[in-house]
């Protein structure tokens, strides 16, 4: 299980890469059931509330809402049924984790990568601009990159957040993380503040390409 933020503030690092387009190929997504965020597949910290069905920015009805619980600590869902190993092999090389996101009543999120161990990344975002901080947690000191890659309609938007890997891991979550200001990872929750996220993944790159569902 991913860690819980402390409640605080965490310091940015590295450079924020300007909004564009990108064709580098996903040669494969991690994380099962990227369009079932409500069920199996995916869990909660701090009893985050989940509501599937939502409208999604390709037209249909597979956005998840996520809300708030009343609780001091983090508030997000990560990926319990698809843990990722990093192995030795692949230090030195990019991790992405990307997808849609669109405010609700809260105006801030992001994604989270949780080794559990040496390092921890997170990129947030003003979900009503775009505008990007990317967060580094324990310790992390490696060079990383917050990407806005699409502006849709009706709010949503595509982001990623890719990071180097300084080291192998057993078992990596990627997380998609709600924020009360944009820097902040944990904090007493609002029931009554939420942001909708739709079909996350994960891949060995440096920026997604064309979306691959599991």
């Amino acid at each position: 299980m991913p860690r819980v933020a402390a409640t605080g503030r965490v310091a940015a690092v590295g450079r924020v890469a300007a909004a564009g387009r990108f064709a580098i190929p996903l040669t494969s997504n991690l994380l099962l059931s990227n369009r079932d965020l409500a069920g199996a597949n995916w869990a909660v910290l701090a009893g985050l509330s989940r509501a599937g069905a939502q409208a999604d920015p390709l037209g249909g009805a597979e956005a998840c809402l996520l809300t708030e619980t009343a609780v001091n600590s983090s508030h997000a869902i990560y990926n319990s049924g698809s843990v990722i190993t990093i192995p030795s092999s692949a230090q030195g090389r990019w991790l992405c984790v990307s997808g849609y996101l669109a405010p609700g009543t809260r105006g801030f999120g992001g994604f989270n990568l949780d080794g559990g161990g040496a390092w921890q990344a997170t990129a947030l975002w003003n979900l009503n601009t775009g505008a990007s901080t990317l967060l580094a947690v324990t310790g992390t000191t490696e060079k990383g990159q917050a990407l806005l890659l699409d502006t849709l309609t009706g709010g949503w938007r595509r982001y990623a957040m890719s990071f180097y890997a300084r080291a192998s891991e057993t078992a990596l979550f990627a997380q998609v993380i709600l924020s009360v200001d944009g820097t902040t990872l944990g904090y007493l929750g609002d029931v009554t503040k939420n942001i909708v996220a739709f079909a996350p993944s994960f891949t060995f790159a440096n920026a997604p390409g064309t979306l691959t569902d599991t």
